[in-house]
């Protein structure tokens, strides 16, 4: 791998705005074109501001302070994803005794359950009365989780339990393993 270069001077302000835009979606050429470089060089220059020693180490102190700032890290990321994948659906739902199943009341699910709710639907069914007075006849919750295998694939490649190039080979998809791994159990 070719060494990387070392500008001659301290950063210029075009180049720190470089380092802390490319800490939003760590493209190049989208990072440089924020700082102010051309449309047209925008890729050769990313490409070129990140072979220079200076900048990496800026890009690295950025990232650094962004993570002193909102106190979270890569382990935080890894427990957020373990919660989903072992997320327990009885936290969720009741069901009653002729099998209808319905969402628990929001101010009646388990602290911390709220947290891990992507969207929330609510069905209502209104009607009047004779009198034109509104009554509710019914109403209904729907919450949608995260999806479990999604979580348990991203795990897994943390983990390295499996790799794109392995279950090319096995013509197996991911997901077929991971209900395998759940004794054939959809974890859906």
């Amino acid at each position: 791998m070719e060494e990387a270069k070392k500008p001659k001077s301290q950063l210029k302000p075009k180049q720190l705005l470089f380092c802390k835009e490319y800490l939003k979606d760590f493209n190049a050429a989208q990072s440089a074109i924020r700082a102010g470089y051309s449309k047209k060089t925008a890729k050769s220059a990313g490409q070129r501001l990140l072979t220079f020693v200076v900048i990496r180490e800026q890009i690295q102190k950025e990232f650094d302070k962004r993570a002193e700032r909102i106190e979270k890290s890569g382990d935080d990321v890894v427990r957020l994803l373990w919660k989903m994948a072992e997320l327990d659906l009885a936290n969720y739902i009741t069901v009653a005794e002729g099998g209808e199943v319905q969402a628990i009341a929001f101010d009646q699910l388990p602290e911390g359950a709220s947290k891990l709710i992507s969207k929330i639907k609510e069905k209502r069914t209104i009607t009047e009365s004779k009198d034109g007075e509104r009554l509710f006849e019914q109403n209904n919750l729907e919450y949608e989780l995260p999806e479990k295998t999604k979580c348990l694939e991203m795990l897994g490649r943390h983990y390295g339990l499996f790799k794109d190039t392995d279950a090319g080979k096995n013509n197996v998809p991911v997901t077929v393993i991971i209900k395998n791994f759940t004794n054939g159990n959809s974890v859906e």
